[in-house]
């Protein structure tokens, strides 16, 4: 069964394996962004409460799903247009939509337009997004562990 580090893990080894042609960042991994505005993706996982899917095999024998999402977002430089990064995303997309590997089932996939990268910012917070234009792919995911 699948914890959450594994799960990560699988999550980050299909997309080095698929995406291509944009660097991928990853949450508090000392990512840069490059010096001229060039397209790139940033992946984060969230998770929501679990349940238990199978009763019965007695305390510490029972089969409890976690569920979540992935959330990639796709940057091209402001300029570049929204169609860029839409464009950009069905790749990101098609990486997860109906995949299964790595003890982590993902649901579906679907880009999402969100427009400019300021819009993503925290009013007050510095941030390098006012020059990117941005898409969105959500994949809703789930794995299993025993417990």
């Amino acid at each position: 069964m699948t914890d959450i580090a594994t799960a990560w893990a699988a999550i980050q080894a299909r997309a080095a394996s698929q995406i291509t042609g944009m660097p991928i960042l990853w949450p508090d991994e000392g990512n840069e962004l490059p010096v001229e505005p060039a397209p790139f993706v940033f992946i984060e996982m969230t998770t929501d409460r679990g349940a238990f899917i199978e009763i019965g095999g007695g305390r510490g024998s029972n089969t409890f799903r976690n569920r979540g999402e992935l959330l990639a977002y796709v940057f091209v430089p402001i300029g570049e247009g929204l169609a860029r990064a839409l464009a950009l995303a069905e790749p990101v997309a098609a990486a997860f939509r109906s995949y299964q590997g790595g003890g982590v089932t993902f649901d579906g996939a679907t880009v999402q337009p969100l427009g400019e990268g300021a819009s993503l910012v925290p009013p007050g917070l510095t941030s390098a997004a006012g020059n990117y234009s941005a898409a969105m792919v959500v994949c809703p995911l789930h794995f299993d562990q025993i417990g």
